[in-house]
């Protein structure tokens, strides 16, 4: 059984062509050892919270993060890192805004935007999207 956070990684996967690495949590690591081939994408669970419940079942607020890392270099096009994020993170809106995840889930929903660190090599920038999911209390 797939996890939510498993779910939309094999989306993104699946409909963002463009990236060369999509993975969990596990592998920000590359980020720090300078293991990572951008553009890649990490989708890590930012937070939950319950939004309702009812007879024995609850409302869950369910946000992700999903981290873009792109190379900080001009491209032979004119353009800079961070028009080519822009372009990503576009196509990664793409592929879950309004998209359900499963039958227990609403549609996804986008949530804000903001860069994590811009360094010599790469641009980190965050997305955060939500969705809300029914769980059985108990």
């Amino acid at each position: 059984m797939s996890t939510i956070r498993q779910t939309i990684e094999d989306r993104i996967r699946e409909t963002v062509p463009d990236l060369r690495q999509v993975e969990g949590a596990a592998g920000l690591e590359s980020i720090r050892n300078g293991k990572v081939s951008p553009p890649a994408a990490f989708v890590v669970e930012a937070a939950n919270s319950v939004a309702q419940g009812i007879e024995g079942y609850q409302s869950v607020v369910e946000s992700f993060a999903v981290v873009l890392v792109i190379h900080n270099r001009r491209d032979p096009q004119g353009g800079d890192a961070s028009d080519n994020c822009r372009l990503l993170r576009d196509q990664v809106a793409q592929a879950l805004i309004g998209w359900q995840p499963s039958m227990t889930y609403d549609p996804v929903a986008y949530v804000r935007g903001s860069l994590v660190s811009l360094s010599g090599a790469t641009l980190s920038w965050q997305e955060i999207y939500q969705t809300i999911g029914v769980r059985r209390a108990g």
